[in-house]
């Protein structure tokens, strides 16, 4: 089975305890647009807020069974949604900075995961060279380079990532 991007956003969002019913009926529905089926993608497209907790992890429990994604790991995710969010600033989706910014606050919310944790370090340099000319989180990084920086790191860790998952080219956002 193909695992849509968005399945790794919103996985990601789980992991970091930071998803919410609307999440996964915008997923749900989305998955139904491209044609998945499955008894509870049905159901969890039917849910509405309130809705009590237990019973949407059940659903989401079962649904991604059913879709054969129970066994991505949450590391997996998290590492899916980072290409992703990469794949966007290459595409000119969202700015650089934007796009440090949420892979800091990834990094934070999934218990500074080492995988993510340049991000981290780039995301202060920058901040500081916004204020100052001194920053101590990037060696070598200072005003003139830290957008080159930025691209460099985000770069090497797409090539990383494509080739430790084998991804095929129909699976390249870009």
């Amino acid at each position: 089975m193909l695992k849509t991007f968005s399945t790794y956003k919103l996985l990601a969002k789980k992991a970091t305890y930071i998803d919410k019913v609307e999440d996964w009926v915008d997923w749900a529905l989305e998955m139904l647009e491209y044609g998945y089926e499955a008894e509870h993608l049905y159901i969890l497209a039917g849910l509405r807020s309130p809705i009590e907790r237990p019973y949407l992890e059940e659903v989401i429990f079962k649904t991604l069974k059913e879709l054969n994604l129970h066994k991505i790991s949450d590391v997996e995710a998290v590492n899916g949604y980072a290409y992703l969010l990469i794949s966007e600033a290459f595409n000119e989706k969202n700015s650089y900075e934007t796009t440090l910014k949420e892979l800091k606050e990834l990094h934070e919310r999934f218990d500074m995961y080492k995988g993510l944790q340049d991000f981290y370090l780039l995301y202060w340099a920058l901040e500081d060279l916004k204020e100052t000319d001194v920053q101590w989180y990037w060696k070598g990084a200072d005003a003139g380079n830290i957008l080159n920086e930025i691209k460099r790191v985000f770069l090497e860790w797409r090539r990383t990532y494509i080739k430790q998952n084998q991804l095929p080219i129909s699976m390249l956002p870009f």
